[in-house]
């Protein structure tokens, strides 16, 4: 049996799958945003509004230590990022 993703063919419960497929997702994007910017560990974390180990994790690809709904807040904060707002 082909699964769609590896989440599909780990995770019993359809909706588990789901949430790990968004969460890995948000989470290579936001790694991609930090790499893309050039923002140090302490920058992103100021960004973000998160603390240093949230992005420490989220480096490390902690998956199991990012809930969505910060993974999704982390997110809208660059969306309203200033230019200024490098470190």
């Amino acid at each position: 049996m082909a699964h769609e993703s590896v989440w599909d063919s780990i995770e019993f419960d359809p909706a588990v799958a789901a949430n790990m497929k968004e969460r890995s997702a948000l989470m290579i994007e936001l790694r991609q945003y930090i790499d893309q910017e050039g923002l140090s560990k302490a920058g992103a974390a100021k960004l973000f509004r998160v603390p240093l180990t949230c992005i420490s994790d989220l480096q490390k690809g902690k998956i199991n230590s990012l809930e969505f709904k910060r993974l999704h807040e982390m997110k809208a904060n660059t969306l309203h990022r200033r230019p200024a707002d490098r470190s």
